[in-house]
């Protein structure tokens, strides 16, 4: 079994430039869960559901790496989307869009592991309908 986390950054509206979907797999599930739950109790209070990346202070993005780098057990994929290259069309359904442009990535990650038995795929809740 294989689990695979997804993100991504950006819109599939008229703001910016670039779509993005990240992918991280770890052999180690609990030793990355870890190192983001002790991050999330050291510099946030109360409940936070996510870190996003972004919003951190460079200091805290180069923390978080260089845990993530103390151990090669995890790989990271992505894909950028420029926009302007995409038909206009595809984007007027903009879940459609999001999971044929999703499909890419899906598709490269399934011909690395075929020999898996069961793949996890565990997507990042977006809101497609409030894209702008």
């Amino acid at each position: 079994m294989a689990d695979f986390f997804i993100d991504e950054s950006g819109n599939l509206g008229n703001d910016g430039d670039h779509f993005v979907f990240s992918l991280f797999y770890t052999e180690n599930k609990k030793r990355f869960k870890n190192i983001i739950k002790r991050a999330k109790t050291k510099w946030f209070s109360g409940v936070v559901s996510e870190i996003k990346g972004h919003s951190l202070a460079l200091d805290k993005r180069q923390f978080l790496f260089s845990r993530f780098n103390k151990q090669k057990d995890y790989f990271v994929s992505y894909i950028v989307i420029k926009k302007e290259f995409l038909d206009p069309e595809l984007l007027r359904d903009k879940n459609l869009a999001y999971n044929y442009l999703l499909s890419f990535l899906v598709k490269k990650i399934v011909s690395k592991f075929r020999d898996e038995e069961t793949l996890n795929f565990y997507l990042d809740q977006h809101d497609i309908a409030n894209s702008k």
